[in-house]
């Protein structure tokens, strides 16, 4: 129990230098990355059971390739994507998924409050349907929207937090 206290502090501390870091320089750290996701595969490896062990490879691997398109289309960054992967590797595939469901509602919500009032909803609204238009047309195209980019670890840390609360506050 100890231990996955201590994995889930140093995950949030992770998150929150990632956030930071991506807020500043809308970059997320290769170093903090593999600093998580060492430190996620030594928790598992102290935790001691051998199943955790041999999901550590697919754990890590299960956002990149969920989330692989929306790098290729421009809408996530590689960072966010690998973020996600420190993630799964210190929780489990569901925890993970119900993190980016939360990440994603929130980068929404603060996105929709943010255009409307900028008085920019139609405008944007009507942006994303021509890009969606597009795509649905056969035309894979990169996504060029008018603003500006967006911390998305931020959301992330946000969307753990979000997760932990439904998830270990179902039980």
């Amino acid at each position: 129990m100890i231990v996955k206290l201590i994995s889930h502090l140093m995950l949030y501390i992770l998150l929150t230098v990632a956030a930071i870091g991506d807020f500043k320089n809308y970059r997320i750290s290769n170093r903090l990355i593999l600093t998580g996701l060492g430190c996620a595969f030594l928790f598992r490896l102290v935790g001691g059971k051998v199943a955790s062990i041999i999901w550590f490879l697919p754990d890590i691997v299960f956002p990149v390739v969920i989330l692989y398109f929306l790098y290729l289309s421009g809408i996530l960054g590689a960072g966010d994507i690998k973020l996600f992967s420190v993630v799964c590797a210190f929780t489990n595939l569901r925890f993970t998924a119900l993190c980016m469901a939360a990440a994603f509602v929130a980068a929404a919500g603060y996105g929709l409050i943010s255009m409307v009032l900028k008085k920019e909803l139609f405008v944007r609204m009507r942006d994303g349907f021509l890009y969606l238009n597009g795509i649905l047309c056969g035309r894979f195209m990169r996504y060029r929207g008018q603003g500006k980019a967006v911390s998305f670890a931020v959301y992330v840390l946000l969307g753990t937090v979000m997760a932990d609360i439904w998830f270990y506050g179902m039980r």
